[in-house]
Order: structure tokens, then C-alpha cells, then sequence
């Protein structure tokens, strides 16, 4: 699967600095989908269940482009993705929850990678740190998806704050990691706030989260701000 996923500046990441981590994401929270010619993948408005990676063939993604920043001069949009475009559909429905923006169907036979949020969410939970990875990336995308969400955001928009060509990943991203800040000599520091177990700012009252236990990203970033882009969902047009 590693082909597949090296191109998303978050999975080349993991995979590079906690490989055991992303073995698991690969063997336990990855699916294969196959598709005929022609088979529809989500329609616009679906709730996003996956995020896909193209793994063989050819997708097409279609969307109405009034107000986005993807205009190409016609009313509607096609991009064809593929293995070798190095890009990926709904990232989105890993961090919050999130309807297609268009619709995706494939343009010939092939195959997708799906990664599913829940199971993705309890992987990255086994250790703190690529549990504090994901929940600080989370909040970056999120971030970017507010800055963005006046411009035509779409299934395939790829943010450029995150992808560097010659890394796979920008210094934003390595800056997620921040296991090591909370720690002194391998120990949790005492008077750190951003304790595992403990998320002060994202749970509500303080709960505490079990060691093992599984707290949904998805879930995290909902209740840490009250992010706008959430609107999203209220905003897509209805067919």
C-alpha cells in the first residue's frame, strides 16, 4: 500500500517516523474497493465515509465549479484521478465530518485504498505519540479548511502548506509531532496540560481517556473550537 500513500505529506510522515504505526494503519484500517467502468464511487452530498487512495485505473470527479476557485470558464469541472497524479479524494472525512462536494466515478476498471476514520482514529490512539501526530495535524487541517472554506473546497483539494516536493511533507507537518515536548528524559512531564489521557481543552469537564481507549479525531476537532467549517455540511447544494 506505501506506493499508494507516500504522496500524502500525514501517511509519508508516519511512515517514515513510526513505521509499526503505519504497518497497522496498512494491514487494519485500509480496504481495497474494486470498481467496474462506470461504477459510481459517492454522489455529491454523500456523507464521506473514506478517505480514498487511488491504488489502480482512472476516477473521474465531477463537481459544479460556481464559486470555486477551481473555475475552469465552463459550469462544470472533471479531473481525472489516478495512481500516478499523486493525489487523493476526501481527506476531509478523516478530521471532521464531511459531504462529497461532487461526484466520483471510475472511468475505467480499478481499484481503491479506503481508510476508514473510526478504525484509522483507534490505530493512531495505541501511543501518545502518534496519538498527539494526528490530533495536532487534525487541528492544522482543519485550520486550513476554515481559511478556505469561502473558496470552492472540494473532495480533491490538496493544500500546498503540506506538500513539499522534494520531502513529501513540510516542516508545518513535522511540527505535529510533539510527543517529545511533553516529556522530559523519556518521562510525561507533571505540568504538562497536553497529557495522554487528559485533554483538557477537548474534552468537555476534563474526561480522561483510558490508556487504549479510543478517542475519535473526528470527534476531538468537533469539540475543541467550534470550527465554522462544519457549516459545510449545511451549505452543500441538495439535488
Amino acid at each position: 500500500y506505501m506506493p499508494s500513500f507516500e504522496p500524502h505529506p500525514f501517511f509519508k510522515y508516519l511512515g517514515e517516523a513510526l513505521p509499526y504505526v503505519m504497518f497497522r494503519v496498512c494491514t487494519e484500517v485500509t480496504e481495497t474497493f474494486c470498481y467496474a467502468r462506470d461504477d459510481v464511487v459517492f454522489y455529491h452530498g454523500d456523507e464521506a465515509a473514506h478517505l480514498y487512495f487511488v491504488k489502480e485505473g482512472w476516477f473521474d470527479f465531477e463537481m459544479d465549479v460556481v464559486g470555486s476557485v477551481l473555475s475552469t470558464g465552463t459550469e462544470q469541472l472533471c479531473v481525472r484521478v489516478t495512481s500516478r497524479a499523486r493525489n487523493w479524494l476526501s481527506e476531509a472525512a478523516l478530521w471532521v465530518k464531511w459531504s462529497h462536494r461532487g461526484k466520483c466515478k471510475a472511468s475505467r476498471e480499478g481499484d481503491l485504498l479506503a481508510v476508514k476514520p473510526a478504525q484509522f482514529a483507534k490505530v493512531l490512539s495505541i501511543h501518545p505519540r502518534p496519538w498527539f501526530f494526528a490530533r495536532n495535524y487534525g487541528l492544522f487541517f482543519v485550520n486550513l479548511l476554515n481559511d478556505r472554506s469561502g473558496h470552492g473546497l472540494t473532495d480533491i483539494t490538496i493544500f500546498q502548506e503540506l506538500v513539499d516536493d522534494e520531502a513529501g511533507y513540510t516542516e508545518e507537518v513535522k511540527d505535529c509531532d510533539t510527543w517529545g515536548d511533553h516529556q522530559e528524559n523519556g518521562v510525561m512531564r507533571s505540568d504538562s496540560k497536553a497529557t495522554y489521557g487528559v485533554i483538557s481543552e477537548g474534552i468537555p469537564g476534563g474526561q480522561r481517556l483510558d490508556h487504549g481507549q479510543s478517542l475519535s479525531l473526528t470527534e476531538f476537532t468537533t469539540q475543541a473550537a467550534a470550527h465554522p467549517v462544519f457549516d459545510l455540511r449545511a451549505q452543500r447544494s441538495r439535488s
